[in-house]
Order: structure tokens, then C-alpha cells, then sequence
């Protein structure tokens, strides 16, 4: 991956912080095209690249997709819109969103093989992507995430061990 030209912001404060947290919502990434809302996944690939580099490198980093990471409303599956969704469903549909944004997923594969120090995702279910529910869903983008152990899907509300 590139490096983005853009420098992100070091810590302030303590210069000892030994965890950083990083809350991102409403992406609604979709399937490409006019009707997709986050045509900015090659930036979004950069900045989250970025928490691997200086001053973060040597930082745990939770990564935080707080809700409608996906636009699975706006998604189709075999050019209609079922008002039921099964796993099936789901599936076709999530298989739209990684072909029409590989730089979102290369990152998030690269940001969790990360070693000199702790990376974790956790993706929280919104209403545009409740499919996330699935366990098919989660093992999917798990497995397009390297089989990572450290994709984590908590369900609506992530509570995280005050550190």
C-alpha cells in the first residue's frame, strides 16, 4: 500500500498513552456507482494504514466501525431489493460491497498482521448493515480479513475493558 501524503495528528497530552482508539461511523459503503455514498474507500485503505506508522506504531489500536459501515440497504442482490433477507441474501449482497472497495479490505487485512504492537476492529451493527448479525456475514469478512482473530462483531454496543 502507498503511504498517504498526509500526516495524521501525534497524541497530545501524555506522551505515554499506550492506546489509542479510533471511532469511525456512518461509511455506508455500498456497491459502487451512482447510488454507493463512500466513494473515498482508497483514503479511508490510507488512514487506516497510517495507525501502523509513527507516533502509533509502538500504540495498541482498536479500531471502532460504530455502525452503518456497510449500505446493505442499498444494496442489491441479483438486480432487485428483497424485503426479506436470509444469510444467502447477505452474502450476495457483502460480495457486491468488497469487489466495489478491495482498498478498505487490503488495509484492514494489513492493519491486523500488525505485530510490534496490539490491533483490534470491531464492527457494530447499524441499521443499514443489521446483517452483520450473521454469522455467515462475520465469518465472510472475517475471512476476506486473513481469518484475523482480531475482527470482533459485539453486536449493537461495544463495551470495551477500561485501560
Amino acid at each position: 500500500m502507498t503511504k498517504h501524503p498526509h500526516k495524521l495528528i501525534a497524541p497530545t497530552g501524555s506522551q505515554s498513552a499506550k492506546r489509542v482508539l479510533v471511532v469511525i461511523g456512518d461509511v455506508e459503503m455500498g456497491a459502487g456507482g451512482h447510488v454507493d455514498d463512500f466513494p473515498h474507500s482508497d483514503f479511508l485503505g490510507d488512514l487506516i494504514m497510517r495507525y501502523n506508522e509513527p507516533p502509533y506504531e509502538d500504540m495498541r489500536v482498536d479500531l471502532v466501525f460504530n455502525g452503518d459501515t456497510f449500505d446493505l440497504l442499498k444494496t442489491s442482490y441479483l438486480d432487485s431489493y428483497p424485503r426479506h433477507i436470509n444469510s444467502d441474501v447477505a452474502l450476495g449482497k457483502m460480495s457486491r460491497i468488497v469487489a466495489a472497495h478491495p482498498r478498505f479490505f487490503e488495509a484492514l487485512r494489513h492493519f491486523v498482521r500488525y505485530t510490534k504492537a496490539e490491533r483490534q476492529v470491531h464492527f457494530v451493527v447499524g441499521n443499514h448493515d443489521p446483517e452483520l448479525l450473521f454469522a455467515e456475514i462475520q465469518q465472510f469478512i472475517t475471512s476476506i480479513c486473513g481469518m484475523s482473530p482480531q475482527i470482533h462483531f459485539p453486536g449493537f454496543v461495544l463495551r470495551l475493558p477500561h485501560v
